[in-house]
């Protein structure tokens, strides 16, 4: 299969997380359409393809030995490995059919993982987290686990998981999609390179979220676990900059 691709998803498709971080039992569902009609425009890796990470081919800028940047790594998420379980905060937590998006059904590591859709026809889940961008970001990668299990048809890609980067109040996203081509697959580990979005990211705030998503048709009967999602940023000082302006990092 060939590799189709956009930039972004459509932002008809994406769940809104614009709430504070609260227990998944106190959210009310989001009202969501379902997806087909499109809906896996955006990048969509095929499970015939080299296993490989997706670049977005940062631009090189050559710098001076007396202005070398400054920078510093850190990874930005919290509870990466889903430890708190379906109580905890970090995540934001949304689904149509009130289903809990964070259990010990098939973790990859430690005791949960996020489970989406659950064999649930119309399903529209998804768990987010917000951070906030540095201020000058050289390389910024998305690494996480995922495994899928979906009778449906992967042309059709009805049933989809979704993993990127999105900014707030339905503003512009960078992702990847997953069709049911993939199911019955162990774990596999995939990453994005989200330097270019985040660099080029339009948020005042700096606020941007991480999200994974799933979605099925009328059919049901797929479900999507991901888990070990971690964002590893490096950032610092530009290159045109004296050393001593360094960017922190304000996570909530």
């Amino acid at each position: 299969m060939k590799k189709r691709g956009l930039a972004a998803w459509p932002a008809a498709l994406l769940i809104l997380f614009t709430i504070p971080a609260v227990p998944a039992q106190a959210l009310a569902a989001p009202t969501l359409p379902s997806p087909g009609g499109g809906g896996k425009v955006g990048e969509v890796r095929h499970q015939s393809w080299s296993k490989r990470a997706f670049t977005s081919t940062p631009t090189t800028r050559t710098t001076s030995p007396r202005l070398a940047p400054l920078s510093n790594s850190s990874q930005f998420l919290q509870d990466p490995s889903f430890s708190a379980g379906p109580n905890g905060t970090a995540w934001q937590k949304s689904s149509n059919g009130g289903r809990t998006l964070i259990d010990g059904s098939h973790p990859r590591t430690a005791s949960y993982s996020v489970d989406l859709c659950q064999n649930a026809a119309n399903c529209a889940d998804g768990v987010a987290q917000l951070i906030t961008r540095p201020g000058y970001i050289f390389s910024a990668t998305l690494t996480y686990w995922f495994t899928v299990r979906s009778p449906g048809d992967p042309t059709a890609c009805n049933d989809l998981l979704q993993i990127g980067m999105q900014q707030p109040s339905a503003g512009p996203s960078y992702g990847v999609t997953y069709c049911p081509d993939w199911n019955g697959a162990p774990y596999v580990q995939d990453s994005i390179d989200e330097t270019l979005f985040l660099r080029n990211m339009q948020s005042q705030t700096g606020e941007v979220y991480v999200v994974v998503q799933a979605f099925t048709d009328s059919g049901g009967a797929s479900r999507f676990w991901v888990d070990d999602i971690t964002l590893e940023i490096v950032w610092g000082t530009p290159p045109s900059e004296p050393t001593g302006l360094l960017a922190e990092p304000h996570n909530g």
